[in-house]
Parts: structure tokens; C-alpha cells; sequence
């Protein structure tokens, strides 16, 4: 146990590393991207990226999931090389879609924006989302295999150069909307080169298994309606601000939505390394308790770091965009400490995934789901692009909830759930009041004294984190 914890340590701390490095610098890039994207512009943008990301994951056929699913049950190289074979000959077929998506792309452009402006836009979309269902299963394959450093490098190098070609797309060739999606064009591509040399790992139509893709498939088939009631929470708040309010909605929605990658750079660095560490620990004695300390210490660490930044979200936003996408300030909050709720409801799901319980982790988004885009239909047309942050907080919260129930009737673990919600719930309602009431002196001292409650409430779990951390450096 104590070597795999280690692993997932060293695997968390390269991806953290990296993510760090390349997100920083797209963050602080936002000033750049501002300046010369008009809200309606970036609003186009988001638009088209938002129904990508809805396709895309329906063509993965949720095989994603499934590839660590099932790539640990026999510990044989020919097994294992027969799982990623069968995955990337069906991802090759599913690709075939976006081609045909292009003769159509006119009739697409008019169906989300009721004119046929963006069609080349829209063909550059789906030429990147092919690139994309080509180089997933070489990247799931360096993850289960724990080749963190490997993973993290290409992914570092690829978000290095996302932040150079979108700088050289918006602001020196002036591409407008089109910009950030053409610079994702170009990385994907890049990114199947490197994944396919660096991985050194090819599938053999010989190795394609017809069984096994039927089983994969049956495991993965209930979670392409997730994809669908994931997407309806994720990112259906877009789609109801592009028809209600208008492609500038949609901008500033997006830019509150840009915020998120600061939890995310912490958030994805775990869930890589988590899965492999879940999946290879789950029956040896004692992972439980490590299960709930590893939840405890992210939701800690995240807590903090969200509660800071939206506290000061008013500050942050005038200093980081242009004054057209001030308002955005008011959607972080509601944004960020969904993303906890998120985080959570990762960790806690493991459980369902243990059992292959499918079916209830798509009972879970889907109710989910429906909750936000009732919610979202309800208030955004009277609070406006706001209502949508706090549907999205609302919809997550209660998703994590859901999970954990159900979670703990196949895999009981004793997460601390009570004080999870509670430490999500009410930094959020002070630090709304704060950014309504509140100077900015008075908001330092208020969040300086969350910040202290926080590791009081998390004290226990870390003092044994300590405890562990000190003799694991004398046994050193």
C-alpha cells in the first residue's frame, strides 16, 4: 500500500507541476484575449465549443470509463494490449461521424446560430474532435500504466503551445472567433504525434476482441446517457443563455467559466492519478481510511483556495480582463464552489465504479441535470447570466449527494459528507454577502478567519497526515 500511495503522490505532484506551469500562463493571459475578443465573438466561440464537448463524449461511448474499468482484471500484457486494440478500433469507427458531420456543417451553423457565418468554423471543430477520439486511448493507456511523467509532459507541451497559438491567432492574425478553435486544431494534432511516438504502443486489428468490446460496451452503454445528463449540467446553461440573452451572455458566462481552470489545475492532477491508485488498492486492508483522508485533504486545500479567490473575485476580474467582462465577478462564487462539489462526488463515485454500477451513477447526473435545467429555465430570464452559476452550484450539490448514497450501498466508506457540505455552503453565502456589503478590508479579515475555521474543522485529518508524513521521514 504504502509504495502505491507513494505513486499516486509523485503522479498527483508531476501532473499539479505541470498544470500549474501552462494554466498559470493561460490565466494571466486573460487581459490578452479580452482585448480583442468582443464578448459576442467569444460567445460564438464557447457556443460551438459547447456542443462539441456534447458530441465528443457520445462518441467516446463512455469507453473511457471503461478502459480502467476493466483493463485491471487479468494481469497479462496480451489482455491488456487486447482492451486498448478493442477500444481504439471502435473510437477509429465512431470517428467516421464528425467526417460526415462536415458535408453538413452549413445546416449546423444555421441550426445554433440561424445563420450559415460559421460553417468553416464549425468544420475546424470536428476535424479537432477526430484528431481527439484518435489520441484518447494512447493517453488512457499512459495513465493506467502510471507513466505520469510521460502524460504530464505532453500535456504540458501541448498547453504550451495552445497559449502560443491562440496569442498568435487573436492578437496578431486578428482571427476573431475562430481563433481559440483553430489553435485546438492545431495542438490536437501535434498531441496525436507525441502520444503515438511517446507511448510506444500500437493496436493490431488481430488484437480487436469481439467478446470483450461486448462487455466494454455493455458496461459503457448507460454511461452515454450520462454523457448526455452531464452535458445538461455542465454546459446547458449556455445553450439556454445563447437563446435567451444573446451571444454576449454566453461571453461573459465563459469568462466566469475561465476561472474554473484554477481548481481544475489541482482537480485533474488527482483524478489521473487517482484512478489507477482506486482501482489497484481497493480490496487491501486499510484503503478505506486513506480513501477519506485523501477526499478530507483535497476538499481542505480546495476549500481554501476557492473561498480566497472569490472573496476577492471583484478585484481579481478588473485586474485580469477588459472592463466589458467586469460582471463577471459575481459568477465565480457560484462557478468555483460547484467545482468542489465536482471534486467531491469524483472521489466519492469510485465506489459505484468498483461494483460497475453504471446504472446509478447515470440516475444520479440525470436527476441531477434536470434539476439545474428546470432551475436555469426558471431564474435566468429574471436574475439573468447570475441564476446560471448558482443552478450549476445547486445541480452539483446535489449530484454529490446522490453519488454518496448510492455509493455507500455497494462500497461503504465513511466519508465525512456532513462536513463537506458545510464547508462548501457556508463560505459561499458569506462570501456573497461580502461582495455585496462588504470592503475590501472587511473581506480580508473575513476571509482570514474562514481560513482559520477551515483547517479547524479539517484539524483532525491533519494532524494525522502530519503524523504520517513525519514517520514516513524517519523511516527514510
Amino acid at each position: 500500500m504504502k509504495e502505491k500511495i507513494i505513486a499516486f503522490l509523485k503522479g498527483s505532484a508531476v501532473l499539479t507541476l505541470a498544470n500549474i506551469c501552462t494554466k498559470a500562463i493561460n490565466f494571466f493571459l486573460l487581459p490578452l484575449y479580452t482585448k480583442y475578443l468582443t464578448p459576442e465573438q467569444l460567445g460564438v466561440s464557447d457556443s460551438i465549443t459547447t456542443i462539441t464537448s456534447l458530441i465528443f463524449p457520445l462518441l467516446v461511448l463512455g469507453l473511457d470509463s471503461a478502459y480502467s474499468a476493466f483493463y485491471f482484471d487479468e494481469d497479462s500484457k496480451e489482455y491488456k494490449h487486447k482492451v486498448f486494440s478493442s477500444i481504439m478500433t471502435i473510437l477509429m469507427v465512431t470517428s467516421m461521424l464528425p467526417i460526415i458531420g462536415i458535408f453538413f456543417s452549413k445546416n449546423i451553423s444555421i441550426l445554433i446560430f440561424d445563420r450559415e457565418t460559421y460553417y468553416m468554423i464549425i468544420i475546424i471543430a470536428l476535424l479537432s474532435m477526430c484528431c481527439n477520439l484518435w489520441y484518447l486511448p494512447f493517453s488512457l493507456f499512459l495513465r493506467v500504466e502510471n507513466r505520469m511523467t510521460a502524460f504530464a509532459v505532453i500535456n504540458a507541451t501541448a498547453s504550451v503551445l495552445m497559449i502560443v497559438f491562440n496569442v498568435i491567432t487573436v492578437s496578431i492574425l486578428k482571427m476573431g472567433e475562430a481563433a481559440l478553435i483553430i489553435s485546438t486544431l492545431a495542438v490536437n494534432i501535434i498531441m496525436l504525434i507525441f502520444y503515438v511516438v511517446i507511448s510506444k504502443h500500437w493496436p493490431s486489428p488481430r488484437d480487436f476482441d469481439k467478446n470483450l468490446s461486448k462487455k466494454m460496451l455493455k458496461y459503457s452503454a448507460p454511461l452515454v446517457p450520462m454523457v448526455v445528463s452531464t452535458w445538461i449540467l455542465t454546459t446547458s446553461s449556455r445553450v439556454i443563455l445563447l437563446n435567451l440573452l444573446g451571444e454576449e451572455s454566453v461571453g461573459l458566462y465563459g469568462i466566469g467559466a475561465r476561472f474554473v481552470n484554477i481548481i481544475n489545475v489541482f482537480t485533474n492532477s488527482i483524478y489521473m492519478a487517482y484512478t489507477t491508485f482506486a482501482f489497484s488498492t481497493k480490496d487491501e486492508e486499510n484503503s478505506k481510511e486513506v480513501y477519506v483522508v485523501i477526499l478530507d485533504i483535497m476538499n481542505c486545500a480546495l476549500t481554501i483556495i476557492v473561498s480566497t479567490v472569490c472573496m476577492f473575485s471583484k478585484e481579481i476580474t478588473e485586474i485580469m480582463t477588459d472592463e466589458r467582462y467586469f460582471g463577471a465577478y459575481i459568477l465565480l462564487p457560484g462557478l468555483l464552489f460547484a467545482q468542489l462539489f465536482y471534486a467531491a462526488n469524483t472521489i466519492v463515485g469510485y465506489g459505484l465504479s468498483f461494483q460497475k454500477k453504471s446504472n446509478l451513477m447515470l440516475l444520479c447526473v440525470t436527476v441531477s441535470a434536470v434539476i439545474s435545467i428546470i432551475l436555469n429555465f426558471a431564474f435566468i430570464p429574471k436574475f439573468g447570466v447570475v441564476a446560471a452559476s448558482i443552478t450549476a452550484w445547486i445541480g452539483y450539490g446535489v449530484m454529490v449527494i446522490m453519488t454518496n448514497y448510492f455509493s455507500q450501498k455497494v462500497y461503504e466508506c465513511p466519508y465525512n459528507m456532513k462536513k463537506l457540505m458545510l464547508c462548501n455552503a457556508i463560505p459561499l453565502i458569506i462570501i456573497y454577502f461580502s461582495l455585496i456589503y462588504i470592503s475590501f478590508i472587511g473581506r480580508l479579515i473575513i476571509e482570514i478567519l474562514m481560513f482559520a475555521g477551515i483547517l479547524l474543522v479539517y484539524n483532525r485529518t491533519l494532524r494525522k497526515v502530519c503524523i504520517v508524513i513525519k514517520n514516513f521521514i524517519r523511516e527514510r
